[in-house]
């Protein structure tokens, strides 16, 4: 597998760039690990965090993108099932829905800052 005529760090390179880029199969697989991952409650928060943020490493080693917007959305996701979290769910979800709305509202309606509109006289 390896030419021991290559230095250590030329072996290193090998074995990164042949295992470093997984298939796509196994992208979706984090995914739906990630999907399905739950919070079991307050003192699992540490654990739940950390899984999630591996599961960000791991994507960025295989190159794939993955936006803060679906990072929220799966940490949003695995809540547990409970009235307060739903709650706090739909109140994240459309706090971020709306103000994502608005400012894509205020940016394509606004001029741009070099172009201040005539301010009328009183």
């Amino acid at each position: 597998m390896l030419d021991e005529s290559l230095s250590a760090r030329e072996q290193w390179d090998v074995l990164a760039q042949q295992f470093s880029h997984l298939n796509v199969t196994s992208q979706f697989e984090l995914h739906l690990q990630l999907f399905t991952e739950r919070l079991k409650d307050a003192e699992d928060a540490p654990r739940y965090l950390r899984v999630l943020e591996n599961g960000r490493w791991r994507f960025a080693e295989m190159g794939v993108v993955f936006t803060d917007e679906e990072a929220i959305f799966m940490l949003i996701n695995g809540l547990p099932e409970m009235p307060q979290w739903i709650v706090f769910c739909g109140l994240t979800i459309g706090m971020y829905t709306n103000s994502s709305t608005a400012f894509t509202t205020v940016s394509s309606t606004s001029p741009p800052a070099h172009q201040k509109s005539p301010s009328k006289p009183l």
